[in-house]
């Protein structure tokens, strides 16, 4: 093996792993879109705190008399719908013919819905959606970290793959110059025709040609795998082939499949939906009660010719107001409330429809993990018996039972065991992680 130039990056599987989950283009969007998710919970939970508006405004009439406001709001909403409210307004005139005055205002106010708009469920559903969003949002990433990882594994030992078939061609370029050679000197001393030296050169020139043709296709597909690794295109890039010592521990099918169940990230959104669904129609129920909202508010006032007698706050008054405003017919809630309940019972038909799918990607993958598992010892078996054909072959054509004809055969079905025989790990091996990804248990944190 040449040596490796100084500036040459050597990744095993796990560090070409490590460094496309850092920076691949498609998982840094992943991560954006997580974190503008956790922008829109923040403004949520905003919702039940405390919020302060300052208040300033300045007129004029004619040019003499002017008016000056002051003031501040506060509001907090807690989850039962109570709104609690204060507010502080100082209003300032100022007048070139009377002078000045000033008027201040403090008001206290609690507003209390009691029918539609009461109650936690109502008020946090807001909140609740955009936690599950949340975290619906974090497996959303975690299953493109998961895809990431398998096209990680395919990529990588697709081009050990395709560095081994090279390599197979590059023995069977040589044995084909050795053969040509042989044809050539066996010709000349007459033990065998000029169409054993045509048949050798055009077997040399086959080897050839598939040589050059490995030689790009590695090259595509080590260019294609610098860009999932978010890597620059100039960089020296070597994978190290011990990937293809693969693991023959295989999960039973039953235990894949309540495996599944219990794990996939995508079953626990759907139930997390249907239980946001349900919570819609209780809200949908509750919104065909008209609105109906007690409001308990106190008011202090005071004035004077400078602002400090104005903070006295002499004046004072309360008062109680039970407002409502609606549509008789409420026909827009009514379809609204019949709307959630169609949704909620889809979602349910949705949810036990996603599970036979599953099950049926569970049973699909492992069936592919068991015959690719097989296909590798049977294809092995089948380098063993053409690398012996090929001993045989030799042996008959240097002792000139046969011609070059079988040899060249025999050299090319070696060729063929061999590149099956390194697709077949390949396959096992994707199929492998797919099937680890089926049933919920390809841990992506141990390339973090």
């Amino acid at each position: 093996m040449p040596a490796l130039p100084s500036y040459a990056i050597v990744l095993s599987l796990g560090d070409s792993i490590m460094m496309a989950l850092r920076n691949n283009t498609d998982i840094r969007n992943y991560y954006d879109s997580y974190e503008s998710s956790q922008l829109s919970l923040g403004l949520e939970e905003s919702e039940f705190t405390v919020t302060v508006t300052p208040n300033i405004s300045y007129s004029a009439e004619d040019g003499t008399q002017t008016v000056q406001t002051y003031g501040v709001d506060l509001e907090r909403k807690i989850p039962f719908g109570t709104t609690f409210g204060a507010s502080v307004q100082t209003n300032v005139y100022k007048d070139d013919d009377t002078g000045g005055s000033y008027s201040s205002m403090a008001t206290v106010s609690v507003t209390q819905p009691l029918l539609k708009g009461a109650g936690t469920l109502y008020n946090t559903a807001s909140l609740l959606s955009a936690t599950e969003s949340n975290i619906q949002q974090a497996r959303s990433l975690e299953l493109a970290k998961q895809s990431l990882v398998i096209d990680c594994v395919s990529s990588y030992c697709s081009i050990i793959e395709y560095q081994q078939m090279r390599q197979s061609y590059e023995k069977s370029y040589e044995r084909a110059k050795e053969l040509l050679t042989q044809a050539k000197v066996k010709l000349e001393i007459g033990t065998v025709s000029k169409m054993d030296v045509y048949r050798a050169e055009l077997a040399m020139l086959e080897a050839k040609n598939s040589l050059i043709t490995y030689e790009e296709t590695i090259s595509n597909a080590v260019d294609d795998f610098k860009l999932l690794l978010g890597m620059p295109l100039d960089s020296e890039l070597v994978l190290n082939e011990k990937v293809f010592n693969y693991d023959e521990n295989i999960i039973d099918l039953d235990d894949a499949l309540e495996t599944a169940i219990n794990n996939r990230l995508e079953l626990k959104t759907y139930k997390e939906n249907i239980a946001a669904y349900e919570r819609n129609v209780l809200i949908a129920k509750s919104n065909l009660a008209p609105p109906l909202d007690l409001t308990l508010s106190a008011n202090f006032l005071g004035t004077g010719d400078v602002f400090s007698e104005s903070t006295n706050l002499n004046d004072e008054g309360w008062s109680v107001a039970i407002s409502s405003s609606f549509d008789i017919e409420r026909k827009s809630e009514r379809v609204g409330y019949l709307n959630s309940i169609i949704t909620l019972n889809r979602q349910r038909r949705e949810l036990n429809q996603y599970m036979d799918e599953i099950r049926l990607e569970v049973k699909s993958n492992h069936r592919n993990v068991l015959q690719n598992y097989k296909k590798i010892n049977l294809q092995k078996k089948s380098v063993q018996a053409s690398e012996k054909q090929l001993e045989f072959t030799l042996l008959r054509y240097s002792s000139g039972d046969i011609d070059n004809l079988g040899v060249i055969e025999a050299e090319e079905n070696v060729t063929q065991a061999r590149i099956q025989y390194y697709s077949a790990i390949t396959n096992y091996i994707v199929s492998r992680y797919r099937l680890k990804k089926s049933i919920g248990t390809l841990d992506v944190t141990i390339y973090e």
